[in-house]
């Protein structure tokens, strides 16, 4: 069996991923990541391999994972399915559409649209933990497997096993435990594979404790905020937001913060949460238990925030919040290429009061990177950077036509700046609303809203700030004071709130008949979906996020147009670093690598001096040389196994004399046998013409024909007519000496344990274990005890 493992994306530094994994004859895709700013040269390499690709696994819900999936389906030539969790499924698809609307405000032409993340997803399949799936087509014989990585909600560690093999694929792996998640174990997927393939982005000093870490983030906030500055925290869509929400949501409710407000603004904002509490199964334990319980820990509910308010825009967050309290505001995207946190970067950058605080290290290139590298004490009111910052924002063309249900709500872009529209016509958009839509909003929310804002006085005869009098929101029959709708009505409650399409026809012996709801639905053209994708999570999103009023299925809307400014970045606020970023640091990694004990490393997404410092800690195991690789961007590396292994087929007899035991996730034994190869198509053999005329078949007489068994090729493994006596004592599993001597106590049999050496005073026996290659050797006179202890060791294998 040949393994080679190709680097396409994410060699050495903090950016995109993608790597190429061929076995035999199958070509499969590890991730598939991009940038924020989607440059189509990033994944230009990858030009040549889509178009070959048998499947595709992807680890965690986050551009530098999967941000290259929809932009591959529709201009790479990917067409293959596609394979993660269930949680990075949905919460996945949340990430595709923010990295969409946030690129589409930014560029003319984006080079993705709502619809191929739509078409794209559709090809994905989710799956659970440890739940195997086997490959089709050239990828025949291959299972896969997920595992928690403890990096993301959902994040995973792929095993990847053909011909009794394995393969593990861990590019982000974090054994600590925190708040949204349980820790990973990476000698849980494998006992020795033939290869592990290793992200290294991992801290070489010493990581702060998780309890520090939070302290460390809490300190820097607050300090910020007493000051009367306002704090930026650039995060990802879904990925360690839902960490840093957590942190943040506990403290404001444990210490009562009202005074200081805490804003998220991100497109999918409104949808983020409740996708992310559907989701709470992958999390850890005890946010498990804060769900089943009711919140008793405090309160909180898992993601059903107090303190958190969401936003879709900036200029959402400018309408609705006050400006002159200080706030905290955690804002996509990370890199801060693009997306609403550029935009109150420009605006808050100046004000030495305010803070930058990243939770992550950013990728090279970025503005994120540039300003980390200016991390720093600076003088009160020194400008440590000033440069050109050039700002996009796709608005309403001014007298543009707009088709129905295409209008442009006021604020609701995903990049900030306010778009048409004014604040009574929402007003009055509200109040008119039918019951029964799910867009209505709330008659006494607005109102309320409007009264904070001066629009609408309590006062019959004033106008507020728009022109906006109370009475028009009375005149329409509406309950305003003492009144809110039941939050599970299905529909009117009154018969007078029906509308005119909603209102029933009564003629004199009731309801009227409509003929349309009897008639015979006519044959449509049904398209099928891709093979392997998923029902879970397959309804659309799109049309439920606010955020998207500006986008169609198919691209950008008429009527909207980008428009361009350049604001003087002059970077006064101070700018900090909290590591949010949930990974394992490299002692660590060092120890997970260790203990799983591949024959065959594979380092990648690494600076030089962490990948040095992991290869040399390796090598120097005592009990195992692994051969550690680091290839090259585009250079393919041979991680073939150096052990011979063949494909048979068990003869019947064969298999039912075997004596098979169960040993992990395997049935093993021991059987003694014969190839036989007869009965095999000869490749070279010409097939036979057939005698006499050929016969057409009828209508009546067709069969469906049966596919070829693949299996029908293999040779045959029949059990030996002369078999050698004596074989077949083979002893599997490991035994620790402490185990060893808690079960010869329960025999009766006391021992102690000293240098690697098990001691029995009373019938002068020695078991002796060489840690090298886990040998246990019995050492003593034969008696009643020596075999006595030998059957307790034998006790601790299974033996085949």
């Amino acid at each position: 069996m040949g393994i080679s493992v190709t680097p396409l994306l994410g060699v050495s530094s903090d950016g995109p991923l993608c790597y190429l994994l061929q076995i035999d004859d199958a070509n499969i895709l590890l991730d598939l990541g991009w940038t924020d700013s989607c440059d189509p040269e990033v994944l230009a390499p990858l030009a040549d391999v889509c178009a070959k690709a048998d499947a595709l696994l992807l680890s965690h819900p986050s551009v530098a994972h999967m941000g290259g999936v929809s932009y591959a389906f529709a201009s790479l030539g990917l067409k293959c399915p596609i394979f993660s969790t269930l949680a990075t499924h949905r919460l996945g698809k949340l990430c595709a559409i923010e990295h969409c609307l946030a690129v589409s405000h930014a560029a003319e032409e984006p080079p993705f649209t709502l619809a191929d993340v739509e078409a794209a997803f559709k090809w994905l399949r989710p799956l659970g933990y440890q739940e195997p799936a086997s490959l089709r087509g050239r990828s025949r014989g291959i299972s896969i497997a997920a595992y928690p990585s403890g990096h993301m909600v959902g994040g995973a560690v792929w095993r990847i096993s053909k011909g009794g093999e394995d393969v593990v694929y861990a590019p982000d792996v974090n054994h600590r435990r925190e708040r949204a998640l349980s820790g990973g174990n990476l000698a849980a997927v494998s006992s020795r594979p033939a290869v592990l393939i290793l992200g290294a982005a991992a801290p070489l000093d010493k990581p702060l404790s998780v309890p520090e870490r939070d302290q460390a983030l809490i300190e820097t906030v607050m300090r910020t905020l007493r000051a009367g500055g306002n704090v930026l925290l650039p995060v990802d869509a879904v990925g360690r937001l839902l960490e840093l929400v957590l942190v943040l949501e506990a403290h404001w409710a444990r210490m009562q913060l009202y005074m200081y407000q805490l804003v998220l603004v991100s497109a999918t904002s409104r949808k983020v949460f409740e996708y992310a509490q559907s989701q709470v199964t992958y999390m850890s334990d005890e946010l498990v238990a804060s769900v089943i319980g009711g919140g008793r820990d405090g309160g909180q509910v898992s993601f059903n925030t107090r303190h958190f308010k969401r936003c879709a825009s900036v200029a959402d967050l400018r309408e609705k919040f006050d400006r002159r309290r200080p706030m905290a505001v955690v804002a996509t995207t990370e890199s801060l290429d693009v997306g609403p946190g550029r935009r109150l970067l420009a605006d808050w950058a100046r004000d030495p009061k305010n803070a930058i605080v990243f939770t992550k290290r950013a990728a090279p290139g970025t503005l994120a990177h540039r300003l980390q590298g200016l991390q720093g004490a600076s003088r009160a009111g020194e400008s440590r950077l000033t440069e050109d910052l050039p700002l996009a924002q796709r608005v309403a063309v001014a007298g543009a036509e707009v088709g129905e249900g295409d209008e442009l709500g006021a604020g609701e872009g995903a990049g900030g700046g306010a778009i048409g529209g004014s604040r009574a016509q929402e007003i009055r958009q509200a109040v008119r609303a039918p019951e029964g839509e799910e867009a209505r909003a709330d008659v006494a929310e607005v109102v309320a809203q409007a009264k904070a804002h001066g629009e609408v006085r309590d006062d019959e005869g004033g106008a507020g700030e728009l022109g906006v009098r109370e009475g028009y929101l009375t005149q329409f029959k509406c309950l305003v004071d003492g009144f809110t709708v039941p939050e599970h009505a299905v529909g009117p409650m009154f018969p007078d709130e029906f509308t005119e399409d909603q209102r029933p026809n009564w003629d004199f012996y009731g309801e009227e008949i409509r003929e349309g709801e009897f008639a015979m639905i006519k044959p449509e053209t049904r398209v099928e979906r891709p093979e392997g994708a998923g029902a879970a999570g397959s309804g659309s999103l799109l049309d439920t996020l606010d955020a998207v009023s500006m986008f169609g299925h198919m691209g950008v809307r008429q009527g909207t147009q980008i428009a361009r400014e350049t604001a003087r970045l002059q970077l006064a606020a101070s700018v900090a670093y909290v590591p949010y970023d949930g990974r394992a640091d490299g002692r660590s990694l060092q120890a997970m690598a260790a203990q799983l004990g591949a024959r065959g490393v594979v380092l990648v997404h690494g600076e030089d001096d962490v990948c040095d410092a992991l290869s040399t800690a390796l090598l120097a195991t005592p009990t195992q040389k692994p051969h550690v690789q680091r290839p090259q961007r585009g250079q393919a590396v041979d991680v073939s196994p150096q052990t011979a292994s063949f494909v048979l087929r068990l003869g019947s007899s064969l298999l039912s004399n075997a004596r098979l035991r169960t040993v992990g996730e395997y049935m093993l034994g021991f059987v003694e046998g014969q190839v036989s190869v007869e009965g095999l198509p000869d490749q070279d053999a010409e097939m036979d013409e057939p005698e006499g005329p050929v016969r057409a078949p009828t209508a009546f007489s067709y069969e469906e024909p049966t596919p070829p068994d693949p299996d029908a090729k293999l040779p045959v493994l029949k059990a030996a007519a002369v078999t050698r006596a004596g074989a077949g004592n083979i002893f599997i599993g490991s035994a620790k000496l402490s185990e060893l001597k808690q079960a010869l106590a329960a025999a009766g049999l006391e021992s102690y344990v000293t240098k690697e050496t098990l001691v029995l005073p009373a019938g002068r026996i020695v078991v002796r274990r060489n840690p090298a290659t886990g040998e246990m050797q019995i050492e003593g006179p034969l008696s009643r005890a020596f075999y006595a202890v030998r059957e307790v060791v034998y006790g601790q294998f299974s033996i085949c």
